[in-house]
């Protein structure tokens, strides 16, 4: 049996209103958070302690984590203590209180977002289900497994069983743009103690978000991913405002990690009273054991990437289209980078405004075969790269879909991932399949 796990979204990026060019020059193969357990190590050695609050009446779980010998200062507390949960960076909710945190009668759910709507992370340890959480907090963008098993060309072998995973831990935190992001945590099955990856979710987060969310509401934006630098830059217009984003970060060792942001965007104004229009990026960071192996045991550098394949469907509502999706175009592995137009043109398919939005980014040692059919509304990507494949790399196909006005954006999701065994091996590593969709504000 098969185990799909839709995963991650939502921090929140606002626009800016006036379109003004910006380069920004980063390697995309450098991941300057390769180690965050060193950093933490680092930064407490330097009296600059990461705090977790910690909240369970878990006796077993709460001495686990002061046995863990991890560099971070915990402060371990039952549920009676809810009320000093302040002076922390992160919040921990054992498994045993999430039917309390995510219930509004009940204090834990009241003291959870009042630490939320203090821009501080909450993780749910043991929480499988995101959509619980967006039901919950009231969020707009809602993850929901597939029931399907599909394959298209090159991609998966159905006669190969597929490795297995599991979420270990689901995460919110608010912004200072007004959106809240989610997470999750995804491992291999077979993985027994996730203390270190849920820890390495929370210090990249704080460490990389924060720092590339330095955003004004002129001019236009730089995006990078908050994992790593990548050589994105976005160009778009002030009316797409971004509903959230969701994230997720796959731990599928020894052959590398998965790390992907999906951003979510509604056009308002729109000047439309028929029709609705959202953009879903979907942004993914490959980081290969050959580069993890350097700084964690539990990566081998044998392994570097293969192929990447994505595919999204948007033939979910009556009379939902795919408006336009990117890249439109298959680049060569000579390419230096490449190039997503989601934009809007007014008179076009019931379109009542311009409104740009493009992005490119850079793409060494990578090709891209365009594999879409607009016919069927699917975007279809193979991300293929040469013999090297050492290196982080990104890959950000988006698509542009138009709904009637009052309908929730929707999509179906797939994307899949071959690491490469310096034997010659072809290894299918990643895969899941999901539906997303987003709540409609109506503009």
């Amino acid at each position: 049996m098969k185990k799909y796990f839709v995963i991650f979204i939502s921090l929140a990026i606002v626009l800016g209103a006036i379109v003004l060019p910006v380069q920004l020059n980063v390697k995309a193969n450098v991941n300057p958070h390769i180690n965050p357990i060193g950093e933490m190590g680092k930064a407490k050695n330097n009296g600059q302690a990461f705090k977790i609050k910690v909240l369970s009446n878990n006796v077993n779980f709460r001495e686990e984590l002061k046995n863990s010998n991890l560099p971070v200062d915990f402060d371990i507390l039952p549920s009676s203590q809810i009320n000093s949960l302040t002076n922390a960076d992160a919040l921990f909710l054992g498994e045993d209180l999430i039917r309390n945190a995510t219930n509004p009668n009940h204090e834990i759910y009241q003291n959870v977002k009042n630490i939320l709507k203090g821009k501080k992370q909450v993780v749910f340890i043991g929480e499988k289900n995101s959509e619980k959480l967006s039901k919950a907090f009231d969020l707009p963008i809602h993850s929901v497994p597939t029931n399907e098993e599909t394959y298209m060309q090159g991609e998966e072998d159905p006669n190969q069983e597929r490795r297995k995973y599991m979420t270990v831990a689901t995460w919110l935190q608010e912004t200072e743009e007004g959106t809240t992001t989610i997470g999750e945590v995804v491992v291999p099955e077979d993985n027994k103690d996730h203390t270190k990856e849920i820890l390495e979710t929370i210090w990249i987060y704080k460490d990389g978000v924060d720092k590339v969310r330095n955003r004004t509401n002129v001019g236009t934006q730089i995006v990078k991913p908050n994992i790593a630098e990548a050589a994105e830059t976005l160009t778009a217009s002030s009316n797409w405002t971004s509903r959230g984003d969701y994230i997720y970060y796959v731990y599928d060792n020894p052959y590398g990690k998965v790390n992907q942001m999906y951003r979510y965007f509604q056009l308002t104004p729109d000047g439309n009273s028929t029709y609705d229009w959202f953009i879903y990026e979907w942004k993914t960071e490959l980081v290969p054991g050959y580069v993890l192996a350097a700084s964690d045991s539990n990566f081998s550098s044998a392994y570097r990437i293969n192929n990447y394949y994505t595919r999204t469907y948007t033939n979910i509502n009556s009379g939902q289209i795919m408006y336009n999706y990117g890249p439109d175009q298959s680049y060569s592995v000579s390419s230096s980078s490449a190039s997503v137009n989601l934009g809007l043109t007014a008179g076009n398919i019931g379109a009542s405004v311009n409104a740009g939005f493009s992005y490119t980014w850079d793409i060494p040692d990578l090709y891209v075969e365009n594999w879409s059919d607009s016919s069927v509304q699917k975007e279809n990507h193979k991300f293929g790269y040469n013999s090297a494949g050492k290196y982080t790399s990104f890959v950000i196909p988006g698509v542009n879909t138009r709904v009637y006005q009052g309908q929730n954006a929707a999509a179906k999701y797939y994307r899949s991932i071959h690491w490469w065994d310096i034997k010659g091996m072809d290894i299918q590593g990643y895969y899941t399949e999901g539906y997303f969709y987003i709540d409609n504000f109506n503009s």
